[in-house]
């Protein structure tokens, strides 16, 4: 853990703050899911289940993808997990259990069928700042 301090501009003149900033080794998932069958209740639930593992995640919209050589516009469901926090191998298999978990679901709609569901895992150093005091 470090801390910076930082004068900034204030009513009474200057003002000096502390911020905390604590680093941590770290594992980034990114889900590939077509926007198609973004809102679709099998996708739905595997996100809701998703979001029980972490304390927040970042979705991107309306990508513009290929997919077997055809446009398609996809979306991107990112979160990252401590790895303090969650062993990347254990958690490598509860995410393959939501996927065909989730795949088994669509594939009872014939319009929301996956031939094929990808997501990534990549490990990286993560910083949360915070902590803003004044000193």
């Amino acid at each position: 853990m470090t801390t910076t301090e930082h004068e900034i501009p204030a009513d009474a003149g200057v003002r000096r703050v502390r911020v905390t900033h604590d680093d941590h080794l770290a594992t980034q998932y990114e889900f590939y899911i077509p926007d198609a069958i973004w809102n679709h209740k099998a996708v739905r639930a595997m996100l809701r289940r998703l979001e029980a593992m972490a304390p927040g995640a970042t979705s991107f919209s309306r990508l513009a993808g290929v997919w077997d050589r055809k446009p398609e516009t996809t979306r991107i469901y990112r979160m990252i997990l401590r790895a303090d926090r969650h062993d990347p191998a254990e958690t490598r298999l509860v995410l393959n259990t939501e996927v065909g978990r989730t795949m088994a679901e669509l594939s009872a709609d014939a319009s929301a069928a996956q031939d094929a569901f990808m997501y990534t895992e990549t490990s990286i150093h993560m910083t949360m700042s915070g902590g803003v005091e004044a000193v």
